[in-house]
């Protein structure tokens, strides 16, 4: 279940930086530094990406929370990232 944890939070850290990619793009685009044809594709690709990290999200925390009530865990916050 540690693992899960740990892979949970580098998810979370990846939906972090697609943030950061979207507004640098949306920056450069915005300074018509990219044409809005080739801008628009990668918004709506980076847009994709971040429901599919949410999906993985969503089952990650499903799979804890089967884990924990399997487990029966009695300090279940102590496995918890503290920043999730």
């Amino acid at each position: 279940m540690k693992s899960t944890v740990h892979y949970l939070k580098f998810i979370y850290i990846a939906r972090g930086s697609l943030a950061e990619v979207e507004t640098q793009l949306t920056i450069a685009g915005n300074l018509s530094y990219i044409a809005e044809t080739e801008l628009n594709p990668m918004l709506m690709k980076a847009d994709e990406l971040g429901k599919m990290l949410s999906k993985l999200v969503a089952s990650l925390n499903k799979k804890i929370d089967n884990d924990v009530a399997n487990s029966r865990v009695p300090d279940i916050e102590s496995l918890a990232p503290s920043n999730l």
